[in-house]
């Protein structure tokens, strides 16, 4: 099953991709997560069409606790 994010948050808004560790330990396979002003989507796969960048910060990870992950302002797909 498909779902593009662009009702969620509409191109030019940021949307940050992780993968969950504790999902893939636990034997889920929605372990990707993409974080919109809208909330979290989970997913097993995600695409995306345009310009994106790859961040590591590990001395200010995200809330959820991620120290890398992909941002971009494109529509992003997922796929469950």
């Amino acid at each position: 099953m498909c779902e593009r994010i662009d009702h969620a948050a509409r191109e030019g808004t940021i949307k940050r991709l992780h993968v969950d560790q504790h999902k893939i330990r636990n034997g889920d396979r929605n372990v990707v997560t993409v974080q919109t002003s809208k909330g979290p989507f989970k997913a097993a796969e995600v695409e995306w069409d345009g310009p994106s960048k790859l961040v590591y910060r590990p001395d200010t990870p995200l809330g959820c606790g991620a120290k890398v992950w992909i941002e971009t302002t494109s529509p992003v797909k997922v796929i469950h």
